[in-house]
């Protein structure tokens, strides 16, 4: 184990930001785990082979069982679900403007099935005709609502025509609040017509995931009460639900102020809701000990002081990596929980991040969090790039990146590593190396994701410039 040492240790968690008095708690555990590098561990990939069916299952299968069909444009209809289905998950697939000539395609052939017309709108508004979307959108919205198309498919489109209505319209438009409490609605008779499976529970959250940032506290806790009353929703779900809602009511009672400047009453609202929050997400961990979900949310839990006698934030961490080895949000969870500002260390960060390194697992994102982790150090000592030039980094970077040469296929991929490759040798100070590298991405390089480690491409290239001016006039 790396996080903590192999044998038994004390794990120092702070409430210097979080409790009243700035105490430090002590607790002594034994070895809680390390992160799972068999080729059985559960990983992303095994996730998306999960989103996958379930697309099939709503898109083409669903179209089978209750759709407009004819033989004019079944075939069409079926190839158009196909790439649709793909286009959705970011898998790959036909690109909108092709898709949206296939829809067109199937329409003029006679068929008004309402998932074709509801996703004609929406790629409609994808390639920059918005206003002629929306009624499109609409009226495919209606026709789910009305047939016998799983109410998943009619909540998501509920939701996304509201959004389109609050970006054309503004938030005061009537139709913004309107589907929204559709789309509320919907989500919970997803879980009584068979919308989802008991093994796609995860793929219920990611969908969450994706939309909760979006929504205020009440509309969150609209959510968490529709779905705990709903009998048929599952109980791991609720629960874990439940878990977000409190814990973000617990900050929303608190305040984001220093700890000196939050109230009694503050205190206690943040003391209660987060007891709410551990009792379920303790209680969904139970339920299934093999989803990762629940585990990564008691990392907040226990970062706020709140986690139960012996519980600590690496315990929640190898619970959600037992789960699923590369489930990234557990690592963001276990990153900001190790802080010295909550009472972590920046050596415990790099001890992570060798973990992380020394899974091989370059199948995943998970040796690659070494660099993350690296960046997110420099990032917390105010831009100071010593951590990345300590003895041994550059030859761990030299060895993730060739890892992941040798596991990665696709020209993308490939071109967005060697970008992060030129901004690591940037950092380490191999200034020739990085120039090289530079050189050879040309125009190809992903700016976006060199500048995310690296800063400003011009400031770069011209302390590359400057440093290899130097080199030079030192070699002669």
């Amino acid at each position: 184990m790396v996080i903590t040492c192999a044998l038994s240790i004390l794990v120092l968690v702070t409430g210097a930001c979080w409790g009243k008095a700035g105490c430090v708690v002590e607790t002594a555990i034994e070895n809680v785990g390390s992160i799972p590098t068999t080729a059985t561990a559960r990983t992303a990939k095994d996730v998306a082979d999960d989103k996958e069916r379930l697309f099939r299952r709503h898109f083409v299968e669903a179209y089978e069982s209750v759709g407009d069909r004819s033989p004019a444009w079944d075939a069409q209809a079926l190839d158009l679900l196909e790439g649709l289905g793909k286009h959705l998950q970011g898998t790959g697939g036909p690109g909108a403007d092709h898709l949206l000539a296939q829809t067109r395609a199937v329409l003029d052939a006679g068929c008004d099935d309402p998932l074709i017309v509801y996703y004609h709108g929406t790629l409609l508004e994808e390639t920059g005709d918005r206003a002629g979307a929306e009624e499109v959108m609409r009226r495919g919205l209606e026709g789910l609502v009305a047939s016998d198309y799983p109410r998943f498919r009619a909540s998501v489109a509920a939701f996304e025509l509201a959004e389109s209505y609050r970006d054309l319209h503004g938030e005061d438009a009537a139709e913004v609040g309107r589907y929204r409490d559709l789309s509320l609605q919907l989500l919970g008779e997803s879980w009584s017509d068979g919308s989802f499976r008991p093994n796609e529970r995860g793929l219920f959250l990611s969908y969450l995931d994706r939309r909760w940032r979006d929504l205020d506290e009440e509309e969150r806790e609209d959510i968490y009460r529709t779905l705990s009353s709903n009998q048929d929703v599952d109980p791991y779900v609720v629960k874990v639900v439940g878990g977000r809602y409190h814990i973000g009511a617990a900050w929303e009672a608190r305040g984001g102020g220093w700890a000196s400047e939050v109230t009694e009453e503050g205190w206690r609202g943040f003391a209660e809701h987060l007891g709410k929050a551990r009792r379920l997400l303790t209680e969904a961990w139970e339920l299934h000990p093999d989803l990762p979900q629940a585990p990564t949310r008691m990392i907040i839990v226990t970062m706020g002081g709140h986690g139960g006698p012996g519980e600590t934030l690496e315990l929640w961490f190898y619970r959600a990596v037992a789960a699923q080895m590369d489930y990234i949000d557990a690592y963001h969870g276990i990153l900001g929980a190790l802080l010295p500002r909550w009472g972590g260390s920046h050596e415990e960060m790099y001890q992570l991040a060798l973990e992380c390194l020394n899974t091989d697992r370059f199948d995943t994102d998970v040796p690659m969090f070494y660099a993350w982790i690296l960046h997110e150090i420099m990032v917390d000592r105010d831009d100071d790039k010593s951590w990345w030039q300590r003895p041994q980094v550059y030859d761990n970077l030299e060895r993730m990146f060739e890892g992941y040469a040798g596991a990665r296929q696709d020209p993308d991929e490939l071109i967005w590593y060697e970008s992060v490759h030129a901004a690591t040798d940037f950092h380490t100070g191999h200034y020739e190396e990085a120039g090289r590298r530079l050189e050879a991405l040309g125009d190809e390089l992903n700016r976006p994701i060199f500048e995310l480690y690296a800063g400003s491409l011009e400031v770069a290239r011209r302390e590359i410039e400057v440093h290899s001016a130097i080199s030079a006039r030192e070699s002669q």
